[in-house]
């Protein structure tokens, strides 16, 4: 069953064609009809409201406010972005003591660069993982090249 039948459809379409005053009135009474409608629809069954339901629902706050996002001004977009930030700084930080409540003190191995960087790494985005990832084996590959194990000794 449809909101706007045909019958609401031709008033719509003939608006155009009436007087201001006109216009007005018959736009008024459309949206009334179905507003009218829309209400009949939603009391006859609970399953007419599943049917807007999205098929891939957003997962998670962040991806509902990605969507949503696309819909507001670039002010919008921006508080967006902001809020978004902070609920990552604040997600970082529950894992941050969820991590230092739940293991024991850390020893000097247990806080090597590694575990901080997988860490790090479960609240980035995919693209961010590859840079930080590409920056982690350059890193390696430098500090492998400038070690005196790796360099050649002088025969005496």
């Amino acid at each position: 069953r449809q909101v706007a039948n045909s019958q609401l459809q031709m008033l719509k379409a003939a608006l155009p064609y009436v007087s201001g005053k006109q216009q007005r009135f018959f736009a008024v009474a459309s949206k009334a009809l179905e507003l009218r409608n829309t209400m009949q629809l939603f009391q006859e069954s609970d399953e007419i409201l599943s049917m807007c339901e999205a098929k891939d629902a957003p997962k998670t706050p962040f991806d509902i406010l990605d969507i949503i996002k696309n819909y507001g001004t670039a002010e919008d977009q921006n508080r967006i972005d902001f809020l978004q930030n902070m609920l990552q700084a604040m997600k970082f930080y529950q894992q941050l003591e969820q991590l230092q409540t739940t293991a024991p003190p850390p020893s000097f191995a247990e806080t090597d660069p590694e575990r901080i960087l997988k860490m790090l790494k479960q609240n980035m985005n995919p693209e961010d993982q590859s840079r930080m990832e590409m920056f982690r084996q350059m890193s390696r590959i430098m500090s492998m090249q400038s070690t005196p194990q790796n360099q050649q000794k002088p025969q005496k």
